[in-house]
């Protein structure tokens, strides 16, 4: 008997949509209730996918199907909780949400800002119905019916925001699992600047299933540098999803780093709506035990005379596990379409796996496109250069795989980043070294 490619999921997950209706009747106009419905059913009729659906192939979810997190309150947390997490400096705007829930307590507004922050609820499309949310992920669906608190951070037309915006989800439960569902909506008005850093973190050790998607339009001229980082507990599960609409000569310019989470999961998509957009995509994870990741990327160039670039590399140990699966697409008419993309495995076991899928789909012939992969693992005549003068062998083997990562971290043009993630993987490599 064949799999089935999808699996209905369990009824607490109608149990939870209708308690959170029943908690915001009356808080929210018809229109958004009747999203919200729409959403779910989506979600129950697409169910969870199987492997046999082929953009799950290597990473399977159906435990989800049935397993039980449920969604909490936010507790406690102290201002100076916040204070030793990485990538958190004194001189940003900062926005934190607990256990997906803003609290103003812990939010950081600078005074002058240009900042404009408002809640999605009181947005007119809190869900767009021509989100094109795609068919296999269910996940998104139920993110539009069940998110609790969200945003929408806008960046008004010329203005240069001069610091950095840091939006900081917490999952801070220690036992009992959970269930996040952040939302953020990021807007650059017409030739508008800015910085955002979007990060996931566990203050607590219980499981968590965080559950995101985040939506961003860049105005014609509007340029953003945007890096998430997931450095959730590795009890949790990360489904994450971003979306982002650029028009004529915006540029985007993102980081995906990923370092936590048992299973993560992200689909970042570029929408190139307008002549002339750039759109340039770096990732780093560095997973071990028996973490696994998956990035999926779709960049689809809609108009001529657009380039993009893609970057992932990954440190793969123990019997960790690594999927990339990169698409670039060219329509009919966006001639002059310009596109690189390479995805680099570094494998530090002989037990861990890396499946790479770069592809390309190009319907004009006035293109030049390239695409790439390698999967290997240290040379050992390099090991053996560190080694014959006097190095440690974790040392060499961590300054070789430094090196690997460098690629994609030199490319940050935020030297406080660069160090903080730097910072991550001295944990990284520690563990490793105590272990060994």
């Amino acid at each position: 008997m064949k799999r089935p490619r999808a699996i209905t999921p369990a009824a607490h997950y109608g149990e939870q949509f209708h308690a959170l209706l029943a908690r915001n009747n009356g808080g929210e106009p018809p229109a958004l209730q009747a999203q919200r419905q729409a959403a779910y059913d989506r979600f129950m009729a697409q169910g969870i996918p199987t492997r046999r659906v082929e953009a799950w192939k290597y990473t399977d979810i159906t435990r989800l199907a049935e397993e039980v997190f449920l969604p909490i309150d936010p507790t406690g947390v102290a201002p100076q909780a916040t204070a030793h997490l990485p990538l958190c400096h004194e001189g940003d705007e900062r926005l934190v949400f607990v256990e997906g829930i803003l609290q103003p307590g812990l939010t950081h507004r600078p005074d002058g800002s240009a900042l404009q922050v408002s809640p999605l609820s009181s947005a007119s499309e809190s869900i767009a119905e021509d989100s094109g949310e795609p068919s296999d992920n269910p996940f998104v669906a139920l993110n539009s019916a069940c998110w609790r608190d969200g945003s929408i951070l806008e960046v008004p037309p010329d203005q240069k925001l001069g610091h950095r915006v840091h939006v900081l989800f917490l999952h801070a439960a220690h036992s009992e699992p959970s269930v996040i569902h952040p939302r953020l909506r990021l807007r650059l008005g017409r030739h508008a600047e800015t910085q955002v850093v979007v990060t996931y973190a566990s203050l607590g050790d219980g499981p968590c299933l965080n559950n995101v998607c985040l939506e961003v339009e860049l105005d014609e001229g509007a340029q953003l540098a945007l890096a998430q980082a997931q450095i959730l507990n590795v009890a949790s599960t990360h489904l994450g999803f971003t979306r982002v609409s650029q028009r004529r000569d915006s540029s985007l310019s993102s980081m995906d780093f990923h370092a936590g989470s048992a299973l993560a999961r992200h689909e970042l998509t570029v929408a190139l709506n307008g002549e002339g957009a750039t759109a340039t995509l770096n990732g780093l994870y560095a997973v071990k035990h028996r973490q696994h990741v998956d990035c999926h990327t779709c960049i689809e160039h809609q108009q001529p005379n657009c380039s993009s670039r893609q970057l992932y590399k990954g440190i793969l140990g123990d019997r960790a596990s690594a999927v990339f699966d990169g698409l670039v697409r060219v329509h009919p008419g966006a001639s002059g379409t310009d596109g690189e993309q390479m995805n680099r495995n570094l494998l530090l076991s002989g037990d861990c796996q890396a499946n790479a899928k770069p592809r390309l789909e190009i319907a004009n012939d006035d293109v030049r496109c390239t695409h790439g992969a390698t999967v290997g693992q240290l040379a050992d005549q390099e090991l053996f250069y560190l080694e014959s003068r006097g190095i440690d062998p974790a040392a060499a083997r961590d300054m070789l795989s430094r090196g690997f990562a460098e690629e994609v971290l030199y490319r940050l043009k935020d030297r406080a980043l660069h160090g903080d993630l730097h910072a991550v993987l001295d944990r990284f490599f520690e563990e490793d070294d105590e272990q060994g």
